[in-house]
């Protein structure tokens, strides 16, 4: 699943930037992300658990947001024909304070796992939270400093002329919310009523959700140990309950 998903947000980024720095910057920010938290796991002697392989998932999202989220903004400015190295300051400027209460409150979050009665669930809270804040604090500071490096690319801003799809999305929520110009109280209604009505088919179709749990469905079929576990369970009366 982290391959698929590394892939996948390479060939965003690619789409997206088209350009090295605005593909290097990101995936540096996480995989230094992932090895500082691993590293920070080994010096406070917590030990890999079976839940650990959910943390470079939690991380790959949150650092691609935040780092999405400040380099979106600097290509902008740079369009605008701001300097580079004053883009780099003003995107900081706009998006510091956003990334830093979306760190705030995914920490929080993940720091309610120390409620769990499971001691590798608390760990991965914990863990989490402090991968979290590392990833934040690359962002503000390694990612700006790759973007030095950028003296004339626009990383991929579209032309005036340009039909950028992600654009036409973004408007379109603009305009749910704010109609021409500026924010109403029906746009406000609508993106609430939207809200609810999310929220109610999500609650809907956690009913549907069914647990099941089968870690042999890990282990290929051509493997001995399956095979062996197959035999015992056809002959014996079960070796994996």
């Amino acid at each position: 699943l982290t391959i698929a998903t590394s892939i996948l947000m390479l060939l965003t980024l690619i789409v997206m930037f088209r350009h090295p720095l605005g593909v290097v910057g990101p995936l540096t920010v996480i995989i230094l992300s992932n090895v500082w938290t691993l590293g920070i796991m080994t010096l406070l002697g917590i030990k890999p658990s079976m839940v650990t392989p959910c943390l470079p998932a939690i991380l790959i999202s949150v650092a691609i947001g935040d780092s999405l989220h400040l380099q979106s903004v600097y290509r902008d400015l740079r369009k605008q024909g701001i300097p580079n190295n004053q883009a780099i300051i003003h995107a900081g400027g706009i998006t510091g304070a956003p990334i830093v209460f979306t760190t705030l409150t995914t920490c929080i979050g993940l720091l309610s796992f120390q409620l769990a009665e499971l001691d590798a669930i608390a760990e991965l809270g914990f863990v989490g939270a402090l991968g979290i804040v590392v990833a934040l604090t690359l962002s503000l500071t390694f990612l700006p400093a790759i973007l030095t490096w950028n003296t004339q690319s626009l990383l991929g801003a579209p032309d005036k002329h340009e039909r950028n799809w992600l654009d036409a999305i973004l408007k379109l929520c603009n305009r749910l919310s704010m109609g021409d110009s500026t924010p109403t109280r029906r746009g406000a209604l609508r993106v609430v009523g939207i809200g609810v009505v999310i929220l109610v088919g999500s609650l809907l179709m956690s009913t549907q959700i069914k647990l099941w749990h089968d870690p042999l469905e890990w282990i290929p079929e051509t493997r001995h140990i399956r095979q062996s576990y197959a035999v015992i369970d056809a002959h014996v009366g079960g070796a994996s309950q």
